[in-house]
């Protein structure tokens, strides 16, 4: 049941999206492949072109807009597919809504500079979920949150990375892409990160955050059918898989067509938290306290989460009582997570380092600098 995922160490919107978020994968056919992207990386390249061309990439992009986005959640098929809206700004306004043409919106998540939010339809209970960026990290929102929910921009293919940090690799891997890890600082603690890189136009084509203590990734994002923006010089993909192991959570978003420094239509309050009615209790996640385990039924209802006085289109708008039963989880598909990394020997290499070969056998984690 929903509620029940609610109470785990997992995404929020894992248990909602899992139920809600379904249907038939989009193709991406019928869409003009555009111009080709320029080559930005050469042959011996090091971690700190690598960093700055990613870097540069993601500098070009100031907002990003969609409004036919498609959701897919590999195991469900048969289900109507949601359709919705993708907007951001950098680097913390964001707007996820997503919704079906029966039953209207469904899904709502956002952030701004002040806070981040999520709310479900059918979710069980039926509330606003938000939190301060400033209370999470010392809250039991960590316990609901395994990552950082800004990362969702990362995802996305906007990509920033600390040029002053060390950086193991590059390693060649043999499919002829790049593999870069950097230990990093995050709101829910030390991670490692790993990124897949092109090896010519700097595209991440993969994310992995792992416990600085090994275990499987805490979050994955795929990155694939990148486009490149000629009239803005980024490159960014349409096809993204976010995997979050702990949460049984396997979404696939097909951005459709994405307006990159254009005017966002309704911006004045694209990023503020969506009106409901009475019937949607707001729940404010930075109240709990850390390392507890997160009860819903146990949160007061709060009454100072800032609401708009009206949403923007496609946004909620005073929706019925949520009467129905809560829907059964579901897990999706297996999949295949990377489970061998190169030796640490092969990481010996820092920053200043040229392209490694990757050899085969497992990567020890011991091996990763500590966390700034």
């Amino acid at each position: 049941m929903a509620y029940h995922l609610l109470q785990r160490r997992s995404l929020p919107f894992a248990a909602l999206l899992l139920s809600t978020l379904v249907g038939c994968r989009s193709t991406g056919l019928f869409q003009p492949p555009g111009p080709a992207a320029p080559v930005v990386l050469q042959d011996a390249t090091t971690a700190p072109q690598i960093v700055s061309a990613i870097n540069a990439n993601t500098a070009r992009v100031r907002s990003y807009y969609t409004n036919n986005a498609r959701f897919t959640v590999p195991g469900m098929a048969g289900i109507p597919m949601l359709r919705g809206t993708i907007a951001l700004e950098r680097p913390m306004n964001f707007r996820l809504t997503a919704g079906a043409a029966i039953g209207g919106d469904q899904v709502d998540l956002g952030s701004n500079d002040e806070m981040f939010w999520f709310w479900v339809k059918q979710n069980s209970p039926p509330a606003l979920y938000f939190c301060r960026h400033d209370q999470f990290a010392s809250s039991g929102a960590r316990q609901v949150l395994p990552v950082d929910p800004t990362w969702v921009g990362d995802a996305l293919g906007l990509v920033q990375l600390n040029p002053d940090i060390p950086y193991q690799g590059p390693v060649a891997r043999p499919d002829g892409t790049l593999e870069l890890r950097s230990a990093i600082s995050t709101p829910t603690g030390p991670m490692t990160r790993v990124l897949v890189i092109d090896a010519e136009r700097a595209w991440v084509m993969e994310q992995h955050l792992y416990e600085v203590d090994g275990g499987p990734p805490v979050a994955s994002a795929i990155a694939e059918d990148f486009r490149y923006y000629e009239n803005s010089q980024v490159s960014l993909p349409r096809r993204v898989t976010i995997r979050v192991p702990a949460s049984q959570l396997a979404l696939t978003i097909d951005v459709g067509a994405v307006a990159i420094n254009q005017a966002i239509p309704g911006r004045a309050m694209m990023f503020s938290p969506p009106a409901l009615n009475d019937s949607y209790p707001k729940v404010d996640l930075g109240s709990t306290a850390a390392g507890v385990a997160f009860d819903p039924r146990s949160v007061p209802t709060p009454s100072v989460v800032p609401v708009v006085e009206s949403a923007p289109v496609g946004m909620p708008q005073s929706p019925a009582p949520n009467t129905a039963t809560p829907p059964t989880s579901v897990a999706p598909a297996s999949y295949q997570l990377p489970t061998a990394y190169p030796s640490a020997e092969a990481y010996q290499a820092q920053s200043t380092g040229a392209v490694q070969q990757l050899p085969s056998g497992g990567i020890s984690l011991d091996a990763m600098p500590p966390v700034p």
